[in-house]
Parts: C-alpha cells; sequence; structure tokens
C-alpha cells in the first residue's frame, strides 16, 4: 500500500476511535446536558412517571406547546416545571392575570440550571421573577439529599410524613409586595420545611386563583418520586383543589413547540459535536508528530453509568404500589369509575347514586352493584384494609370492561 493510502487509513481509523470515545464519553458523564425534566422523558429527571400517574387516576394530561401569552380560561391547571428557555415579561404578566382569574399552577425550579451555561443562568433568573410575583423566591441550601416535614394540616400535605429533597434548592417569601413585583399581594401559606427551617414547599392564594411552588422539580422526578412520600405529594398537589379535568404540562419552554426556532424540539447536548471537532485537530497532531505511532490507550470511565430504562420501569411501579395506600387510592379510584359510568348514561358525573343505578339498570348493566361499588370506594378512609381495596378494584375492572363491551 502506498504511503498515501496508509495516511488515509490512519485519519479514518483515528477519527472513528475519537468519535466513539467521544459518544461512549458523553452518554456516561455526571450531568446530563438535556435534564429539563420534561414530562415525555422517561431518564431519572423527567417526569413521565409523574404524567402516567395522573393519567391513570382518570384526569386527562396535554402538552401546552404555546407561549404563556396565549393562555385562557380553558387552561385549568398549569404546570411549570424548570423552564429551559426564557420566560419573557410579557409572558410573565399574562401568566399573573391568568392565576389571578382563577389558573392552578405548579412551579419548581432546578438549583443547578445555573450551572449549565449561559442560557441556563438566564432561563433560572427569569424563573425567579415568576415566583417573585406570587411573593416566593428562589433560595439554596448547603444540604444535599435532604428531606422536608409538613407544617401546616391542608389537603396539600395530607397523609404526608416525609418529602424526600434531592438538592439543594429551597424556596423564600418576599415579605414586601413591591420587591416583589406584586400588583396585589398574596398570601402565602408554607406547606413543608427541611431540618434547617427552610420552606420547601409553599401554596399562595392570588387572586382568585392559587399557586404552589415547590422548591426542586426533581422532588417529582422518576428517580425520586417513590422515596419517602413524594408521590403522594405528587397526588395532593393536582387532587387538593378538587380534580381538574385536564392538566397542562408546559413543554414550550423546555423547547418544544416552536420556542426553539425552525427545528423546535428539546435541547441537543452539543457535547458529541464539539467532541468530535477536537478529535479531528488531535488526528491532525498526532499524525503530523508521529507519523502513524501509537500513543498508548485511550482515556478510561469519564464518570458513573446513566441509569437504564429498567430503573425507570421499577421506579413507576413503586409509585403505583404507594398509592395503593388509604384513601388517596380509593378516591383517586372512584373519581375515575364515577366519571366513566356517568359518560355510559349521559348524566353529569356529579350525579346522586340512586339516578346512575337507574339509569344503568335501564341500560340492562348491575346499577345497584356497581353504584354500590362506587359508593364503598366514596367512603372509604385510610383505615380500609388493602384486601379490601384490592377488591374493589377488580369489581371496578369488572364493570369497566362491561361498559366496554
Amino acid at each position: 500500500m502506498s504511503e498515501r493510502g496508509r495516511m488515509i487509513l490512519f485519519v479514518i481509523g483515528m477519527l472513528v476511535l475519537f468519535t466513539t470515545v467521544s459518544l461512549l464519553v458523553s452518554a456516561t458523564t455526571a450531568f446530563d446536558y438535556t435534564r429539563d425534566h420534561a414530562s415525555s422523558r422517561t431518564n431519572p429527571w423527567g417526569t413521565k412517571a409523574w404524567r402516567e400517574l395522573i393519567g391513570r387516576c382518570g384526569v386527562e394530561t396535554r402538552d401546552w406547546l404555546a407561549p404563556l401569552t396565549t393562555l385562557s380560561d380553558e387552561v385549568e391547571f398549569l404546570v411549570l416545571l424548570d423552564p429551559t428557555e426564557v420566560i419573557e415579561d410579557d409572558e410573565r404578566t399574562a401568566l399573573r392575570d391568568w392565576v389571578r382569574g382563577g389558573g392552578r399552577l405548579l412551579l419548581a425550579p432546578f438549583a443547578k440550571r445555573a450551572d449549565t451555561s449561559i442560557d441556563g443562568r438566564w432561563a433560572r433568573a427569569a424563573m425567579d421573577q415568576v415566583m417573585r410575583q406570587f411573593g416566593v423566591t428562589l433560595a439554596s441550601t448547603t444540604r444535599p439529599d435532604g428531606s422536608a416535614h409538613p407544617v401546616a394540616e391542608t389537603a396539600a400535605t395530607a397523609d404526608l410524613s416525609e418529602v424526600y429533597l434531592p438538592g439543594t434548592g429551597r424556596l423564600g417569601l418576599v415579605e414586601d409586595a413591591a420587591e416583589a413585583d406584586q400588583a396585589e399581594p398574596a398570601a402565602a401559606e408554607v406547606l413543608l420545611r427541611d431540618a434547617d427551617e427552610m420552606p420547601a414547599a409553599v401554596r399562595v392564594a392570588f387572586g382568585e386563583g392559587t399557586v404552589v411552588a415547590l422548591a426542586e422539580a426533581e422532588m417529582l422526578s422518576n428517580a425520586v418520586l417513590s422515596r419517602a412520600d413524594n408521590v403522594v405529594l405528587a397526588a395532593n398537589v393536582v387532587f387538593a383543589g378538587g380534580a381538574p379535568e385536564k392538566v397542562h404540562f408546559d413543554e414550550y419552554h423546555h423547547g418544544y413547540g416552536g420556542s426553539g426556532g425552525a427545528l423546535a424540539g428539546p435541547r441537543v447536548d452539543p457535547s458529541p459535536f464539539r467532541n468530535t471537532a477536537l478529535a479531528l485537530l488531535g488526528v491532525a497532531a498526532i499524525y503530523a508528530i508521529g507519523r502513524s505511532r501509537r500513543f498508548g490507550a485511550q482515556a478510561g470511565d469519564a464518570g458513573a453509568d446513566r441509569r437504564s430504562s429498567a430503573e425507570y420501569v421499577r421506579a413507576l411501579a413503586q409509585v403505583y404500589s404507594q398509592a395503593d395506600a388509604g384513601s388517596a387510592a380509593a378516591t383517586m379510584l372512584a373519581a375515575g369509575f364515577r366519571r366513566r359510568i356517568a359518560a355510559e348514561v349521559s348524566l353529569p358525573a356529579s350525579a346522586q347514586l340512586p339516578a346512575l343505578e337507574r339509569e344503568l339498570q335501564r341500560r340492562g348493566l348491575p346499577g345497584r352493584e356497581m353504584t354500590e361499588a362506587l359508593r364503598q370506594l366514596e367512603a372509604a378512609d385510610d383505615g380500609i384494609p388493602s384486601a379490601r381495596l384490592l377488591a374493589l378494584a377488580r369489581q371496578v375492572a369488572r364493570y369497566e370492561r362491561m361498559l366496554v363491551r
């Protein structure tokens, strides 16, 4: 083979080697640049498990893929978790007006967002401005992997004893309305505090609406949802003010739906492309210095392996297992069953049990047995035995199969 042919083979081989190592290293780094907590992500930091849990409880979930300036009364409950795109001034104003008019909003930042990039710092600063207009501000602690305990007896803290806090993010209260950029005072109530008495969850009554702010978006992530009582908190923040018909997840500020430009989509990790360019420079330097000489093995492991998708499946199973405890599971099951049978007989979900029974029997269905199961679920309390709850769940599943036919 000619000298030129050997050179070409060497360059191609080194390029392939460096590109492979670059991709492997980017997949094993401790920080994921797509760590955006989107509800479509199945990685440890995404919130798909929580969204699926809400859906299993009979509440429809949808993506919000437009600027916040287009919010309307049709949106009842909005989830805004760790935006990676900047929330503009006019969007903050529209969000405040929407809450004042009766909207229910869940806010949760990510303490490490400011460490990722300049865009990350801007996005976190914009999130702080959003929270300040409701009287809450971002704070931090030096103790990661902590826990918080309820300090108020409310529907949002029902059945809670301890909530796991995976990061250093905490909350603070802004007492001065002018400093908080509030058009009107907001009534803030601390729900959870950590060991240092720093707030980890705050509920704010603002106009006709409510805002629940959590210290860390990862309190609801796939990997954390099954820890402590986080799954109970995840259910409470949705159902505490009454079960909404729909829950919208803001994915627009995660880069979906047009905020990223013509090729809108999730933020892409640029490190493989950057490392590939460096690889090309490395190949040229190695050839110029050694002309096909080898310099030893490549660098070793760059960090802990990312968790497999199987771990996500196990975490989701644990979530459903914990949700089967006490009245919370019975309430969720009853709400979904009531909607299903009410739709079957063309009555509102708030209809009385005798009316539902009559209409079911008119359609040739066991109305008495179905409404009796519904009555027992709606009357269940925290003392209901697990075996009884499981038996009722099986009855409901059998009756729902009848409705499908």
